[in-house]
């Protein structure tokens, strides 16, 4: 027997050819926080994520998928692309670089590279135009073709990577890959310069995966580095020439002669952990004091132009990179023990200096436990996705818990915490209507409950979406998860009245 409808969805069918969607941002997330200047933001992103549209357990071989650490998802041209650990057993032997078809979450290959080593975190990025994907682990940043996932190019590096992610240049050509290896306790990190583009006599004299250049940029863990405008961005433990235990900034003209390709380094704060986000004319940064409980270390503003100090203020420790809306920037920090505890804080730059607008640990006496140190958030309208760093157990690993927060009200306030969902939270990738997020069992697709069209609302646009899903024999999970109002696990009349009310605002 047909299902039937109620009467009044049925207009609404009626109507929903004249209905427009509206357009979802992005249609991509290419590398760590969607873009080379690490803004970790979107347009518009899932007003919930109720409905998980597809989760991937396993890797290409029948494995468990082991994300490394708290790295994230990148998706370029319709592939979701995963930085992951090969284990023998309980033995972490290699990496692997594995991607999934972002509609369906089935698996297109895997790619064997160098073991991470230190619990290391770090999110792929892609260098669409070259059509390939970079993955930097253990001492080698690997260049993975994108389609078919052959090894296109590899470049030793001095040191291993740990905690960074590569930047590949946006707006330019020819096309330049950007990573830092690690030397916390000496004088000898780097920052590199790789080319991603074909060979041209006259204007790329370089083959892909050729060292363009390198710079000597002093003690480093996790600094990863953000590109703007033909210039990068890197923040540093401490350098050689400076204060010990004083921070540095720098910024390099990336198609400047040796000689001029320093535009500036300024000294401020603790050593910087790490990743600076660009934004509006500006570099912000935030370190990671070990010492001292509370606001021990500090959020700092520069100007781009020329590295001076804008302001600094005083913020919980971290690795994660500031998210900067207008003038309000968000950072997720903290690390269970040691004098400090994961929280979001929230502050308001004045101008000339930045106060804290609200913290979500000490505005609720302690009862809301979200973000940490290694938590990356994504910003999306008036909604931040962000997870929960693990609080016991395997401090390095995936968040264990994502959060949507509504920024227009404060910590405590009714509606401040719009929904949490456990398992994973890892920072969020925004594309194509869905957010990608990594957990310890694997990778997870999530919209918006009711969400048809991907296009962030339950509108006239996702009708056709449902009819189709409950008048289907064999409806995917993904179908069924985003009408499945009722939480049973099917497609039933009391889930096409709900579907009927949101549409009416009842």
């Amino acid at each position: 027997m047909p299902r039937m409808l109620p009467a009044r969805l049925l207009v609404l069918v009626a109507l929903a050819s004249a209905a427009l969607a509206s357009a979802f941002a992005p249609a991509e997330w290419p590398q760590l926080g969607g873009d080379s200047a690490r803004s970790s933001q979107a347009e518009k992103g899932p007003t919930n994520v109720s409905a998980t549209l597809w989760d991937q357990s396993q890797d290409g071989s029948g494995n468990a998928l082991i994300p490394d650490g708290a790295g994230g998802a990148i998706v370029c041209n319709g592939r979701v692309f995963v930085n992951a650990r090969q284990d023998s057993g309980s033995t972490h032997t290699q990496n692997k670089l594995v991607a999934f078809d972002l509609a369906s979450g089935s698996v297109l290959f895997e790619r064997m590279v160098a073991k991470s080593v230190l619990n290391s975190r770090s999110t792929p990025a892609a260098a669409s135009g070259d059509g390939v994907v970079l993955v930097a682990t253990g001492s080698v940043l690997h260049a993975i073709d994108a389609i078919g996932g052959a090894l296109a190019w590899s470049a030793p590096l001095d040191h291993p990577v740990v905690n960074a992610s590569p930047a590949v240049s946006e707006g330019g050509s020819p096309g330049r890959a950007f990573i830092t290896d690690y030397d916390p306790f000496g004088a000898d990190g780097w920052l590199y310069c790789f080319n991603t583009s074909p060979f041209h006599p006259d204007d790329n004299p370089h083959q892909p995966g050729d060292m363009v250049w390198a710079e000597p940029i002093g003690a480093t863990s996790g600094a990863t580095p953000a590109f703007q405008n033909g210039r990068v961005f890197v923040a540093t433990i401490e350098d050689p020439l400076g204060d010990p235990g004083v921070g540095v900034i720098r910024a390099y003209d990336v198609d400047a002669p040796p000689s001029g390709r320093l535009a500036w380094r300024t000294s401020v704060a603790e050593g910087f952990f790490g990743g600076v986000s660009v934004c509006n004319g500006f570099v912000y940064a935030a370190s990671y004091d070990f010492y001292g409980t509370g606001d021990n270390s500090t959020l700092v503003k520069l100007r781009a132009s020329d590295g001076a100090i804008m302001w600094t203020v005083a913020c919980e420790r971290t690795a994660s990179i500031p998210v900067v809306r207008g003038d309000r920037i968000y950072l997720s920090a903290g690390i269970q023990g040691f004098g400090s505890v994961p929280k979001v804080q929230a502050f308001d730059d004045l101008g000339t200096y930045a106060v804290k607008a609200w913290d979500t640990w000490t505005d609720t006496g302690g009862a809301l436990v979200v973000g940490g140190w290694t938590v990356q958030p994504t910003l999306a309208g008036h909604l931040l996705y962000v997870g929960r760093a693990p609080t016991s157990g395997n401090f390095y690993g995936p968040a264990v818990e994502l959060f949507v927060l509504d920024v227009t009200r404060a910590p405590g306030q009714p509606g401040f915490v719009v929904q949490q969902r456990a398992g994973f939270g890892s920072a969020p990738a925004l594309a194509g209507g869905r957010l990608l997020t990594l957990g310890a069992s694997g990778l997870f697709a999530l919209a918006t409950r009711g969400d048809y069209s991907l296009d962030g609302f339950v509108n006239g646009a996702d009708i056709q979406g449902f009819v189709s899903a409950r008048l289907s024999a064999s409806p995917t999970a993904g179908q069924v998860s985003l009408g499945d109002f009722s939480g049973n696990g099917s497609l039933e009349k009391s889930d096409a009245e709900a579907f009927r009310d949101i549409l009416l605002c009842r």
